[in-house]
């Protein structure tokens, strides 16, 4: 596939930077395209637009700070919070118990989500992870299934993790939601379709206003020993990047899996409707989940593309190992400058 228009654009943000996309000479052939096309987004708009630049959140998990993004990282904290007792290795990592409170604590957490907006501030962020409000949904968890509510989201979305021999990461999420299918000519992408993400109805967490940022699901993580990173991991996969996340941190923090065995592991998904679960899942499993009252949904998958897909980096030592979810397109490279591991 050959896309000159598309890598003009590409050189021209590398020449004039981002500010060419708001600003500058790529903002005014979008603008002149919109305006011919009396699209309600005018060269203002673009001009007056700003990036969120957010401090991470933090929730100390067994000896360990797990650091992530707002606001889909407060889902993943929260559920860490519903589960700080729970004693995995004990119970079974695939015990229907275990597997039943991971599914409470998700489901819970993702009923909170129903509560946030994109435009969430420090302070609101400080009461979701407040220790008084984490025990109160804490006593939420039974030995049913709760029943809470949950808004979906788009697919569409990539992830990279990097670390370096310097002990430096970077994790990035990208998404661009739903596509739109409108393309400016001469500049080779398409647009989002972003207000998909929307409530259509005024007075509402999530209603369609003008400014507004949508709420995502995407949660970039570092789980830090002291001051040194140890992991850093993320996924795309909409919502499912939340349960994917959260299961992979179990995995390594808890049970004590390597890196490979840890995003590997089954899954389930779980928001406000059916249990999602790999075939890899036991019927005996499945029967007893199904008596605690959950509504399952057995998709025919051993790895389920719908569980997420997470690119982790571990820590071992001195030495950094890679490891790309099986459950999709995905790899590990290794930069080798010199003969010294870059």
């Amino acid at each position: 596939m050959v896309n000159p228009d598309y890598a003009a654009t590409l050189q021209t943000l590398a020449e004039e930077g981002p500010d060419s996309f708001y600003r500058g000479s790529l903002a005014n052939m979008i603008a002149a395209d919109f305006a011919t096309h009396d699209a309600p987004i005018t060269a203002e708009d673009l001009a007056a637009c700003r990036a969120y630049i957010r401090a991470p959140l933090g929730y100390d998990y067994h000896g360990y700070r797990v650091s992530t993004s707002p606001p889909g990282g407060i889902t993943i904290l929260q559920t860490l919070a519903l589960l700080a007792d729970t004693n995995f290795p004990a119970l079974g990592r695939d015990s229907p118990e275990a597997l039943h409170r991971i599914a409470a604590a998700l489901r819970i957490a993702f009923g909170e989500r129903v509560k946030l907006t994109g435009d969430m501030d420090q302070t609101a962020f400080d009461r979701l992870l407040a220790p008084a409000y984490l025990a109160e949904l804490r006593h939420r968890l039974g030995p049913t299934a709760p029943g809470v509510r949950a808004v979906p989201e788009s697919p569409g979305t990539t992830h990279l993790t990097v670390a370096d021999r310097e002990g430096n990461v970077i994790t990035l999420t990208h998404t661009l939601s739903f596509g739109s299918g409108v393309v400016t000519p001469g500049l080779g992408f398409q647009y989002n379709n972003g207000m998909s993400s929307f409530d259509p109805f005024p007075g509402r967490a999530r209603s369609l206003a003008p400014g507004r940022s949508r709420l995502t699901p995407m949660a970039p993580t570092i789980v830090f020993a002291g001051a040194r990173p140890v992991f850093a991991l993320g996924s795309p996969g909409s919502n499912a990047i939340i349960s994917a996340i959260a299961q992979t941190l179990i995995n390594l923090l808890d049970c004590g899996m390597s890196s490979l065995e840890a995003v590997a592991a089954p899954r389930l998904h779980c928001e406000g409707g059916p249990l999602l679960l790999e075939t890899r899942t036991p019927a005996s499993t499945a029967h007893d989940l199904a008596a605690r009252g959950w509504v399952l949904h057995q998709r025919p998958f051993a790895y389920d593309t719908l569980q997420g897909r997470v690119q982790l980096i571990g820590r071992d030592s001195e030495r950094w190992t890679g490891a790309a979810d099986p459950r999709r397109d995905g790899g590990v490279a290794m930069v080798v400058e010199q003969g010294a591991t870059r």
